[in-house]
């Protein structure tokens, strides 16, 4: 297991609602830093995500720029509600969330990105029994390929997410289909384009256009 020097954890709401995000976020961050040396450094705020493309923090005394701290060992932990069809979390396409955490929270330095959202990994118009094809054409793969951020990995599943109590995520997926060896992809950009890696297979490297992303 990686060891970071901090995680910032950001609950993304539709709107300020969705008190399962909440709860969820609180209990991973809990899970987490029962096994860190120094759960001080970690932090977990809540943001609600409006449909005219502004976000409004539910604490006033959330940092102006919360992400300003990460360096080169740190995780940033996105938690909200994945729709791997509009391509979104919380309502907001890639296209939107990646630059409002470089310009509006101060995202410079990371070391990892974990989206824990339902099925973000997930194709655009695939089956149930095919959630991914060769296009790499989800939230995720425009996500990574809008930042600016070379060999940075973003982790992401293509099946559903749960998280109970204590912290531990499941998917309902293991009792409809059969499961891949991981529910888990791995993303990163190299050379400005972006890949995809799930367990031993690869697939890209794939370009997108500017206005695509």
């Amino acid at each position: 297991m990686a060891t970071y020097d901090r995680t910032i954890m950001l609950a993304l709401r539709v709107s300020g609602r969705d008190d399962d995000i909440t709860e969820a976020a609180h209990d991973i961050l809990e899970k987490i830093n029962k096994k860190v040396a120094n759960p001080q450094n970690n932090h977990l705020y809540y943001y609600g995500l409006h449909p005219d493309g502004t976000a409004r923090t539910a604490k006033a005394s959330t940092p102006a720029k919360p992400l300003a701290v990460l360096t080169d060992l740190s995780r940033l932990c996105l938690v909200g509600h994945g729709d791997w069809q509009t391509q979104t979390i919380a309502g907001w396409r890639a296209n939107q969330i990646a630059p409002w955490l470089l310009n509006d929270l101060g995202l410079c330095h990371v070391n990892t990105i974990s989206l824990i959202s339902c099925s973000v990994a997930r194709d655009a118009n695939t089956l149930d029994s095919v959630r991914l094809s060769s296009s790499i054409d989800s939230f995720a793969s425009r996500f990574t390929a809008a930042l600016p951020f070379e060999g940075v990995p973003v982790f992401a599943r293509y099946f559903p997410v749960w998280v109970r109590p204590n912290g531990t995520k499941y998917q309902s997926a293991l009792e409809e289909a059969p499961m891949p060896k991981s529910s888990k992809a791995k993303f990163y950009k190299s050379g400005g384009q972006v890949y995809r890696r799930i367990g031993t297979t690869k697939d890209g490297p794939v370009r997108y256009d500017e206005a695509d992303i």
